[in-house]
């Protein structure tokens, strides 16, 4: 109806839906992430349940937890366009995999239902927000 998209800005949690970290190997970061509340101990904690999913989903079509997380929200709306950040040309090649197949319903809904039971809190001055 108003024609406008949305861009999804840092779709893969600044590299916390890639499935490289787990709550227990969190390095101290020294870039953008070192401040990021989504890599605070806790804050990961909650969102692992969603990581794990995507790890599973992953193995089941063979593919990476960038490329379902991905594929996931670019179906989720045709006005939906991420913007992942690469640092490498293998990056590149891992996100282009997230186009050309699609999550069975049930994949997409078990992703849809896990990210919106993921609260990130930010500070003691918010309560929480959704990613």
């Amino acid at each position: 109806k108003h024609r406008i998209t949305v861009q999804a800005w840092s779709p893969l949690a600044k590299g916390a839906l890639t499935g490289k970290y787990t709550p227990d190997n969190l390095p101290k970061f020294e870039d953008v992430r070192a401040g990021d509340p989504v890599y605070h101990p806790e804050n990961f904690r909650r969102a692992w349940p969603l990581v794990q999913l995507l790890l599973s989903i992953a193995e089941k079509y063979g593919k990476k937890p960038v490329q379902v997380a991905l594929n996931w929200l670019i179906s989720s709306s045709p006005v939906v366009v991420p913007i992942p950040g690469a640092k490498s040309p293998e990056q590149v090649e891992d996100f282009a995999g997230a186009v050309g197949w699609r999550l069975k319903p049930e994949d997409w809904t078990a992703i849809d239902e896990a990210s919106r039971a993921v609260t990130v809190y930010y500070s003691a001055y918010y309560t929480g927000r959704q990613w």
